[in-house]
């Protein structure tokens, strides 16, 4: 697998050079802390004679507690790794087999202090809310421990119920009952007070940090960046259309074998044009504490939406739910972000 994703990244980056230096590097996607650290070296090493990492501020390891070593931690150190995400999910040992991760809560807690032991400073958790027989008490009581621990930056995500899922066969037939849309805003609430008691930013919707240490990587994305995704499901973006590789592994594995040119490789391509770009820079500067200027949109795609939408902009404006800030732009007040898609998509820019 790592002999494809180099040759991989031989043949795409060409392509990508035109958009300079790259500023993050993140390995995430599922489980790359069970990657021998001499893997993790190679493909760091790799990337280096492909592109020139001079100007690399972030290099990200995503990484499950029960990996987290003594030895593998300073090993990723040496590598040069600087950031870990830690996918801890809940500090509570019930739902932590109910969704079948392999740590405990004490032992989420000892890998994050083992890692801040060693030296690294930048360091984000994943907490997920909106999970089935969680009480109130409980989640808050995750928060706080969250909180408490050696780190900087934390992502907190809702779980959603999908189709053709376990969870969601388990929902159908009534096994397993959804959490509801009161019990959600009331988790989101607790999470933003707790926030803001300790001082630290809500920079995005589901993202927040002690000042000036927003997750550089993820900033790159909600901006409209070119990034360059390299692996079995892996997605890219050349600044005007998308690519998504192919999940199945045995596949892509097959398809590197033979690959010759960046063409020949597993993906299929989503061919955005003028209105996608415009409806995707409005959602993700919504989903931001930075929001949008509204100038910039017209500069860049001939279209603004109080102008082209006045009335649902008006009426937003009134509820509160859309606010100015003190830089001219524009975002989504806090209280409202859990629907801030919603509110994004009054002003979607649909072809006729």
């Amino acid at each position: 697998m790592v002999e494809a994703m180099l040759k991989e990244l031989t043949l795409r980056a060409p392509e990508w050079r035109e958009f300079g230096a790259p500023e993050t590097v993140y390995f995430g996607g599922g489980t790359p802390s069970l990657l021998r650290v001499d893997q993790i070296e190679t493909l760091l090493q790799h990337t280096a004679t492909v592109f020139p990492l001079g100007s690399v501020r972030e290099v990200t390891l995503e990484a499950n507690p029960e990996d987290m070593s003594y030895e593998k931690l300073r090993a990723w150190q040496d590598a040069g790794i600087t950031r870990l995400s830690i996918g801890v999910q809940t500090f509570q040992d019930p739902l932590l087999k109910w969704m079948g991760r392999a740590h405990t809560g004490a032992e989420a807690i000892h890998a994050i202090e083992r890692a801040a032991h060693i030296g690294f400073h930048r360091m984000t958790l994943d907490l997920m809310y909106g999970l089935p027989g969680r009480k109130a008490e409980a989640w808050m009581e995750d928060v706080d421990q969250a909180l408490a621990l050696p780190i900087d930056h934390l992502s907190a995500y809702l779980l959603t119920v999908e189709p053709n899922t376990v969870l969601g066969t388990q929902v159908k037939k009534g096994l397993e009952k959804e959490v509801d849309d009161q019990e959600v805003e009331q988790a989101y609430g607790h999470l933003c007070a707790a926030i803001a008691n300790q001082g630290w930013e809500h920079y995005e919707v589901s993202n927040f940090c002690k000042s000036d240490r927003q997750a550089l990587h993820n900033s790159k994305y909600w901006e409209g960046w070119p990034y360059l995704g390299i692996g079995p499901g892996a997605h890219g973006f050349n600044g005007r259309d998308r690519y998504a590789n192919i999940s199945n592994n045995p596949i892509y594995l097959r398809t590197l074998e033979t690959a010759q040119t960046s063409t020949d490789l597993p993906a299929t391509w989503d061919r955005l044009n003028k209105h996608d770009r415009y409806n995707e820079a409005l959602m993700t500067g919504l989903r931001t504490s930075r929001g949008i200027d509204l100038h910039d949109l017209e500069v860049r795609f001939g279209l603004r939406p109080d102008l082209a939408e006045p009335h649902a902009w008006e009426k937003r404006v009134e509820l509160g739910q859309l606010v100015s800030q003190p830089s001219g732009r524009w975002r989504i007040a806090e209280a409202h972000w859990l629907v801030g898609d919603a509110i994004a998509s009054d002003f979607f820019w649909v072809e006729d």
